[in-house]
This record gives structure tokens, C-alpha cells and sequence, in this order.
């Protein structure tokens, strides 16, 4: 059954995290808390099951504001690849990255530095904390092998990270957030004999979903044996090779959000976040 966002009374429930809504939506970090978000894959690595939220890249940027205001310049959310990449998005650009209601949706628009800058700041965060579990840990950008390793949990011949094949569940639900292209959109050119895709058909998500671009972090089914939620759709996720994202995007076809498929990119993208893997030292 697909999950979306939790309200309880003005308050917003993320990952055992309790933060308000209100202008000083900041959430107290501690490894506790941390730990929390994370699954164990083996007895050294370590996966968190949601991709980064805005709401937690607003912490790590506030940290950095106000330990040196240049960094957090640097590493800031370019919301303008809303308007440069899709279409009719003045209101993402505005609103996605600031506005609590989207607290728990991915943040994305940000560089492939920053993603790393979040990496080592998370780091620092985690082993600075007495109360931790582990003596020392290292968040990071996976591999490309390391993150189709943990999608495909040991088989190698899954299609998807939930089975092969299919993007629906029994009770006809889909696992995951992509776009969904049906024959309506699909135009055959007799000069070029080639099948396109007529843009304006297409349907960004889904509106069972309540998606139109991405959804929560905490969105659809999480897959076994980790229990992670969107390795495939929603945000395509950085790896630690430079312009390659992996699991496609909330506008990826249903054929891209396939564990083998990669999209590349040169900047920040609207289609584009990241998540953080965990070794322990």
C-alpha cells in the first residue's frame, strides 16, 4: 500500500524526528536520531531508507550559514533548474524548497559538491555526538555497483527493487513514482518511422498518487530485505561517479527506473537528489 505524507495536528512526524511547523522547522540532530533513518546492509555498510529531505538539507545549510555564510552560497539550492528544465513550474521554484509542507520531500536542485559537502557535515555531526553506537562512521555517495547492490538485495536478475517486470502491485497500485506514459501519448511519424512521445499527453506521476512531480520521502512501498523506500523513482540518486544518478526520476519512463538504468547530468536538477550510505570505520 502506497504511504504518503503524515499531518498530526500541526505537527509533522519524520523518522521518530517531532518538528513543528513553523518558521524555526529545524529539528535538534543527534546520532540517535540518525540512526534511526538508517538499515543495515552488512556488519560495515549501512543505507539510509529515505532519500535526503529538504527539511534536512535546510539544517545542513543552516549550519554552514552560520559557521561560514560563503559555504552556504556555495552549496545553496539553485531553484531556478525548476524553470530552465520544466515546464509551468514557477510555483516549484517559489514554494518546494522553503514551504513546510514540503519538509519531507526530497531536496534536489543541488550540485554533485554539495551533495558531498552534506556527506562530510553529517559525518562530523555523527562522531562529534558522545551518545553514538558507533565509534566511528563515514556518510557517503555510493558507487554505481555498491548502490545496484543494495536496489536489487542480492539478485542480480531483479528488474525493479521490489521484482521483475512489473510497476504495479496486485491491488493494481504503483511501486513507485515515474512517468507514466500509455498509448495515448505515443504518436507513430510515417516520415521517420519512428515512435515519439507527445509531451503535452503525459501524466508526471500519478493522480492515485497525489504526485504530479515527486512525492514524500517516506512515499510507496518499502522494498525487502532493507526496507527502502524509492530506490527506484521519485528523485534519481547521485553516485559517487561524477554526472551519473541512478533509479530515474519522478519524470523517467517506466523503462528508466530499472536498477541497471543511469541518467546522466552536468548541473543541479529538478530530477536529481541523492541519498546517504553509512560505513562504519
Amino acid at each position: 500500500m502506497t504511504t504518503r505524507l503524515f499531518l498530526f495536528t500541526g505537527l509533522f512526524l519524520f523518522t521518530g524526528v517531532l518538528a513543528s511547523f513553523n518558521n524555526k522547522d529545524s529539528v535538534s540532530l543527534t546520532a540517535k536520531s540518525i540512526q534511526q533513518t538508517m538499515t543495515k546492509v552488512n556488519d560495515e555498510l549501512y543505507v539510509c531508507k529515505y532519500e535526503v529531505s529538504n527539511l534536512e538539507y535546510r539544517n545542513f545549510l543552516g549550519y554552514l550559514k552560520a559557521k561560514d555564510a560563503s559555504l552556504a552560497e556555495k552549496y545553496k539550492v539553485d531553484t531556478t533548474k525548476w524553470l530552465s528544465e520544466l515546464r509551468y513550474c514557477e510555483p516549484m521554484a517559489n514554494y518546494y524548497h522553503l514551504h513546510p509542507a514540503y519538509n519531507s520531500y526530497p531536496v534536489v536542485c543541488v550540485s554533485y559538491e554539495a551533495a558531498l559537502a552534506y556527506c562530510d557535515w553529517l559525518t562530523e555531526q555523527y562522531n562529534a555526538d558522545v551518545k553514538r553506537k558507533f565509534k566511528k562512521v563515514r556518510f557517503f555517495l555510493p558507487s554505481e555497483e555498491q548502490w545496484m547492490a543494495v536496489a536489487n538485495g542480492g539478485n542480480k536478475n531483479k528488474m525493479y527493487p521490489w521484482s521483475n517486470y512489473y510497476l504495479r502491485n496486485k491491488a493494481g497500485e504503483f511501486l513507485c513514482n515515474f512517468k507514466h506514459v500509455g498509448d495515448e501519448n505515443v504518436s507513430y511519424d510515417t516520415k521517420t518511422k519512428e515512435y515519439t512521445i507527445i509531451p503535452e499527453a503525459k501524466i508526471a506521476g500519478s493522480l492515485s498518487d497525489n504526485a504530479m512531480y515527486t512525492a514524500a520521502v517516506n512515499s510507496f512501498e518499502a522494498t525487502t530485505p532493507y526496507g527502502i523506500h524509492n530506490m527506484s523513482g521519485n528523485v534519481a540518486e547521485m553516485v559517487s561517479e561524477k554526472g551519473i544518478a541512478k533509479g530515474g526520476s519522478y519524470n523517467s519512463p517506466g523503462y528508466d527506473v530499472r536498477i541497471q538504468s543511469k541518467m546522466n547530468y552536468t548541473d543541479a536538477s529538478p530530477e536529481v537528489g541523492f541519498r546517504v550510505f553509512m560505513k562504519i570505520e
